[in-house]
């Protein structure tokens, strides 16, 4: 009997321990391995806190810079008109005359307008800056002066361009020349001036018609302003 009873004991302790086993292998790992996968967690959920507290701490700052970078925006954008147009080209021509910069218009070669570069709508939108919808294009149209001018005329003609309030761009500048035809006259010189007029669309702004003043028909002499006789 004491054998027996001294037999059943073992049996029973080793059935209590491959159940404690058990136990140990498919719940204790289970729980450890959720424990780990928590840590890790919470690990990375407290990385991400702290990059949240650095973030709302200079909340005050970010959003002093956000207005500052939308002003800058809307400033530079404000300084292009939303088109260039025919008439944008004859005007600077009459402007300079308005300003007695007398020089002889030969043509005005007024090219085609080309898309420079461009920033699609959902950009735009996803910017968040006001009145800023739709999708914003950057375009030039390349304008050639051809005329004749004396040296003094011509140099007044290129300030007067770089001094346009839009903007433009001398390209290039190109003069040779001509014999004198007295030696008051001095050198005439016949040449181009290659302007680049540039324009944003998409901005919510209006093209602003230009208005022309009325310019004497004819000119006596190209380089001292008089009006031609009749």
């Amino acid at each position: 009997m004491k054998n027996k009873a001294q037999t059943v004991f073992a049996a029973v302790f080793v059935l209590g321990a491959l159940i404690c086993l058990i136990v140990y292998m498919y719940v204790f790992q289970s729980f450890t391995k959720k424990t780990d996968a928590l840590k890790a967690s919470n690990t990375t959920l407290e990385a991400r806190v702290n990059e949240l507290s650095v973030f709302f701490g200079q909340m005050e700052d970010n959003k002093k810079q956000i207005g500052e970078m939308t002003t800058d925006i809307k400033e530079k954008l404000d300084k292009f008109p939303a088109d260039v147009k025919e008439e944008d080209a004859i005007y600077l021509a009459l402007r300079t005359w308005d300003e007695e910069i007398l020089v002889g218009y030969n043509s005005i070669t007024i090219g085609d307008k080309d898309m420079l570069s461009s920033i699609p709508a959902d950009v735009v939108q996803a910017g968040g800056v006001e009145g800023l919808e739709n999708e914003i294009g950057f375009v030039q149209r390349k304008v050639t002066y051809s005329n004749i001018a004396s040296y003094s005329v011509m140099k007044e003609l290129i300030k007067s361009i770089n001094k346009n309030p839009e903007k433009i761009t001398i390209t290039n500048v190109a003069y040779a020349a001509q014999e004198k035809d007295t030696e008051e006259e001095g050198v005439i010189l016949d040449g181009t001036v290659d302007v680049t007029f540039y324009a944003v669309t998409g901005t919510g702004k209006e093209y602003v018609p230009r208005e022309f003043e009325d310019f004497p028909v004819g000119i006596e002499n190209l380089f001292d302003g008089s009006e031609k006789k009749d």
